[in-house]
Formats: structure tokens, sequence, C-alpha cells
């Protein structure tokens, strides 16, 4: 399925493992067949114009060594802990769960920031909260969108620190207040102060850029898939392209569901 492949497995002190999406790791692997719905309107899209993000290194992986580790150590660097923590903070649920649901967005897409106000706390509830899926946000930052890149830096650097979450809400609460400036990145510290968070350590991230590696490789894997405009829903191999209602996401759970058993 979906969630299985090519992820990397990390192991903790008390015996669980944690699935990381690690350079896009749940992006990762085989080809799979998706099921794409028919393009919606209700959606920020590519243009075709439009050239993706550059490729990181990691981007072309073989489907036994998909991990973001693994070509930072071939060029000699190791894995910053920082982007670990923060890839394992943007997943929500129970290891138990069977499923994936992937939020492919863009913070500065205004539909996405409607999927998220109408759609999102109801996928939550139904299915995160009760074990049967696990939800993980992907980032795939638009062209057309200026600060759809620095605010996914922002969120994964908040993310670094126990914050996704958070920081994600506050940043589709606001959209119309940073998607306007020129220069961003004195509203996201305003957030990350508001938000508790160490403010040396998140300015220390921003200025590194050691998340966009890993947003870049995000986006990679969108397009590999098929995802060419967001919000893009994944459940497990189902691609619902546009803002999905939750009707949509029940109708196609319930597939994958039947289809495992």
């Amino acid at each position: 399925m979906w969630g299985r492949l090519g992820v990397l497995r990390e192991s903790k002190r008390n015996g669980d493992t944690r699935e990381s999406l690690l350079c896009g790791g749940i992006l990762h692997g085989r080809s799979l067949a998706f099921r794409g719905s028919a393009p919606s309107p209700l959606s920020c899209r590519l243009p075709s114009a439009v050239r993706p993000l550059p490729a990181h290194p990691c981007a072309d992986p073989s489907p036994s060594s998909c991990s973001f580790s693994a070509p930072l150590t071939a060029q000699g660097k190791a894995i910053d802990p920082r982007v670990t923590r923060a890839d394992l903070a943007r997943i929500e649920g129970k290891p138990t769960a069977k499923h994936w649901i992937l939020i492919v967005s863009d913070f500065q897409c205004p539909y996405c920031k409607e999927f998220h106000e109408k759609t999102a706390a109801q996928v939550r509830k139904e299915f995160v909260q009760t074990g049967i899926a696990r939800m993980a946000y992907i980032h795939f930052p638009l062209r057309i969108h200026p600060n759809a890149v620095p605010a996914a830096e922002a969120s994964m650097c908040a993310a670094a620190q126990g914050k996704f979450w958070p920081f994600h809400d506050r940043l589709f609460a606001t959209q119309q207040r940073w998607a306007a400036e020129a220069a961003p990145d004195a509203t996201y510290r305003t957030f990350a102060r508001e938000l508790g968070l160490a403010l040396p350590e998140f300015e220390q991230c921003m200025r590194d850029d050691v998340m966009l590696p890993m947003i870049q490789a995000d986006y990679q894997r969108g397009v590999q898939v098929g995802v060419n405009s967001t919000p893009t829903i994944l459940v497990d191999n189902i691609r619902l392209d546009g803002n999905a209602p939750i009707a949509s996401i029940r109708r196609a759970m319930q597939q994958v569901r039947a289809a495992a058993r």
C-alpha cells in the first residue's frame, strides 16, 4: 500500500517504531497505479509553463535505499537531527493504523485554506483519532505563490520543535496577511514567538535552509504521482484532486479498506 513503500522506520527506545516521511519517504518506492479523480476547479493549479522545483539529490533513489540520510551521507554529510524531528512531527495518528491520508498542500493556496477550515478537522475526527489512518502533510508549494516556500520552511522549522500542526493552523488562519507581504519572515518569527518556540533556534533553522531539500523532495514526489494542483488528497492509492469534500474521502477510505480485507 501507499504508506508502506520505501518509508524509513525509526526504532524507539521503548521498542516501538515510527514511520518517517524523510525526503518525501512515503512518496518513494515502486510505481503505483493511482486512481485519480477528475480535475477540479476548486484547486490552485500548476501552469504548464511553470517548471517544477529543482530535483533534490534523493529525488530518484532506489526502493531499497529510500531515505533522506543516504545521499547526504554519500556527500560526507550527516543527516541534520532537526530534519528528523520535523519530519516525524508532521505525521498524526497511531503507528498501528493501516492506511494513510496524505494532504498535498500549499500554505498560500486559498483552496488549501478552505480544505483546512471545512474538511480537515472531520478527517482527523473520523479516521485519525479512531486509529483507521495516519495523516501527514506533504509540501507542494506552487511558484505562482511567492511566499509558499518560505511558509513551508517556517512550518518545518516549527516542526523541529514539535509545533508543526499549531504553526500549520496559524499559517492558514492568517493566510491573507502574510501572503501579501514582500518579506514575511518577520511575521513567521512573530508566530514562532506566540506559539512558545525557542526563537533563536527557529531563526537559525530558517537561515540554514535546512528544511528546503525535504520540501523539494515532497514536491518532486508529488509530480511523479501526478499531482499538479493543490490541494490533492491521497488516500492510500486513490488520488482526489482539488478541495475534496468529506464525502469523497469517506468513499475513498471505504474502497481502500475493502481492498485491504
